[in-house]
């Protein structure tokens, strides 16, 4: 994926979890401390809490929906995860989100992230450079140490 004046230092791939209520109904049949599942075409016609249209990965679960021919009725969008945490605690309907994101809220019991079954949902990280412009030293530290960091803990 690399094009035009940047180039992309792939990093780790971020797994996608649908995102509920605890007192949700597909919390309620699916939910599993552990690590709960739920078919994705339990996900068809629910009030549905996403990303704005114009960001690539709400393009990308749109095509993740479509292939698996689920539609679910948008009613909010916002450009962060964090304001989609908090629609869907409040009950406004489901999402899908990054299952990293979501460790605080499932550990405090507000949120229940169930994975989707029979599909690999995952968004990839990355780093994002200019293609003419060496990386400096703190950079190349930064990246590093965030490797460190993440081994084994995706």
């Amino acid at each position: 994926r690399n094009g035009g004046d940047c180039v992309v230092i792939p990093w780790l791939e971020q797994p996608m979890s649908i995102v509920v209520s605890p007192d949700h109904e597909l919390a309620v049949q699916f939910g599993d401390p552990q690590r709960g599942t739920c078919p994705v075409d339990r996900m068809a016609g629910e009030p549905f809490v996403g990303f704005c249209g114009d960001l690539g990965i709400r393009r990308q679960i749109d095509r993740w929906l479509k292939s698996a021919h689920v539609t679910v009725d948008v009613i909010h969008e916002f450009d962060n995860c964090e304001h989609i945490k908090r629609a869907v605690e409040v009950g406004a309907g489901i999402a899908i989100l990054p299952e990293p994101t979501l460790r605080r809220e499932v550990a405090q019991g507000s949120l229940v992230s169930l994975v989707p079954e029979g599909v690999d949902w995952s968004r990839p990280l990355g780093f994002i450079h200019r293609r003419n412009r060496p990386l400096t030293t703190a950079a190349m530290r930064f990246i590093q140490k965030l490797e460190e960091n993440n081994d084994g803990n995706e």
